[in-house]
């Protein structure tokens, strides 16, 4: 049940970050300025809805470090993969962000409910 649950918080959160994604490419923002702005205005959001809402842990500042490091490290893999797809492979930008979606997402999931909320059996 907490996959559903951080799939959902995903979903909204990928929607928020997506859609301000296409809106700073459509003001003409660099790619991989308006990913990073996306991705990190997602991120708040994102740590206290997984927080309170998928795992029913209290959000604290150990927990938020770790939260933060995983996502910073998520980040950099993020704007790697979106380097590549969008000029190595030739997919357009928009198209190249929901495929680094796509590969994001399970390796976040497991990386929060082990290390940051410390949920090692429940799934």
């Amino acid at each position: 049940m907490k996959v559903v649950k951080f799939g959902s918080v995903g979903i909204l959160n990928t929607v928020f970050s997506y859609l301000l994604f296409c809106v700073l490419i459509y003001l003409d923002v660099f790619y991989l300025v308006a990913s990073t702005l996306s991705f990190l205005a997602g991120t708040l959001f994102s740590y206290l809805m997984n927080s309170k809402y998928t795992f029913l842990a209290y959000a604290n500042a150990r927990s938020f470090v770790k939260f933060l490091v995983i996502m910073l490290a998520s980040l950099v893999v993020s704007l790697l993969l979106l380097y590549v797809f969008k000029n190595l492979v030739g997919v357009h930008a928009l198209i190249a962000q929901v495929l680094v979606v796509l590969v994001r997402f399970p390796i976040v999931y497991l990386l929060m409910k082990h290390v940051v909320f410390n949920q090692v059996h429940s799934y």
